[in-house]
């Protein structure tokens, strides 16, 4: 039986670097369910790098991304939902 992986709590605000690295482990690592990036500064640049990683990751079930002031790009929400 596989554990269920959860990746959250960071509120490290790991910027659009941080969002490419995490994105890069969402392509790498097939365990993981959960990713929580609330808080973290994410701007649409990294909401595209974490959109185009998620084609590639069919085992992740939930990816929050929750931010008070930045502004997205209503089609990049849509395409991550």
């Amino acid at each position: 039986m596989k554990a269920t992986i959860l990746l959250g709590g960071l509120d490290n605000v790991i910027g659009d670097e941080g969002a490419t690295e995490i994105s890069r482990l969402i392509r790498l690592n097939k365990q993981i369910r959960s990713i929580d990036l609330t808080f973290n500064g994410i701007s649409q640049k990294g909401l595209i790098e974490l959109r185009d990683a998620l084609k590639q990751n069919r085992t992740l079930t939930t990816l929050k991304i929750l931010q008070f002031g930045q502004t997205h790009d209503g089609i990049t929400k849509e395409e991550i939902y």
